[in-house]
């Protein structure tokens, strides 16, 4: 069995002049569901683009265990626009070394992304929304090890943001995937994830199960969850989790 899918051992990232990210350590296990939680502006999309393999860094190491496929999911520029919906999932299809992509496998994507009434119209036309969703779809594609999100439900109404969190939840438990889900959205990080990523201000990282997070208490309100959030990302209540 092994003990990580992904680790960062002193990651940093420089644009120019500033530190982007520095020093990031953390390693993530098969088969749990992470959060990323944290301010706007200070590393998060660069973390999830390096963890993903999509942007290089500096110094430091990134390490991914025993010829890990990753799916991502960090915006919409990567959907080829001129193409359809469904033609973009077979074309990362191909990207992933599926030549011939099984009809079944794509379908069920579709479905789950809920892009089926849309899978024959040009991403150009589409809303932010589904392009979101298509987004989704082929971060799946290539039945991957890790999966990196961000705010990959975001514009997604609400019966369809619970049908997807279950789905995620099950790659995780039955394919022993590791999943990271950035999300401002408190209630759909309560709903999937297994643990907390918070990335606060100069690049300090803590990793916080979501059982201790929420000292089991499953039936918590949005806003008391929210304002736990807000208190570990500002570092005020870090001592009390830990003790909890």
């Amino acid at each position: 069995m092994i003990k990580y899918r992904v680790r960062m051992n002193n990651i940093c990232v420089n644009y120019k002049k500033d530190s982007i990210l520095s020093n990031i350590t953390l390693a993530l296990e098969p088969g749990k569901v992470y959060g990323l939680f944290s301010k706007n502006g200070i590393g998060k999309t660069t973390l999830l683009k390096v963890l993903s393999g999509l942007y290089e860094a500096n110094s430091g190491e990134l390490d991914y265990r025993e010829n890990t496929r990753v799916g991502y999911s960090i915006d919409d520029s990567l959907l080829v626009e001129g193409l359809t919906v469904e033609e973009n999932i077979i074309y990362y299809a191909k990207l992933n070394g599926l030549q011939n992509p099984d009809t079944e496998r794509l379908d069920q994507i579709i479905e789950l992304t809920g892009v089926g009434s849309y899978r024959s119209k040009r991403v150009k036309r589409l809303s932010k929304g589904m392009k979101q969703r298509t987004s989704l779809a082929i971060s799946l594609v290539g039945q991957p090890d890790l999966l990196v999100l961000d705010e990959a439900v975001s514009g997604v109404d609400i019966v369809s943001r619970r049908k997807i969190a279950k789905e995620l939840r099950g790659l995780a438990e039955k394919n022993n995937v590791c999943i990271v889900s950035a999300d401002h959205d408190v209630s759909n990080l309560i709903s999937i994830c297994d643990a907390i990523i918070f990335l606060r201000d100069n690049s300090e990282i803590e990793i916080c199960p979501m059982e201790k997070l929420l000292r089991g208490n499953t039936a918590i309100s949005t806003d008391a969850a929210e304002q736990i959030f807000v208190d570990m990302l500002e570092n005020r209540m870090r001592h009390e989790v830990e003790n909890a």
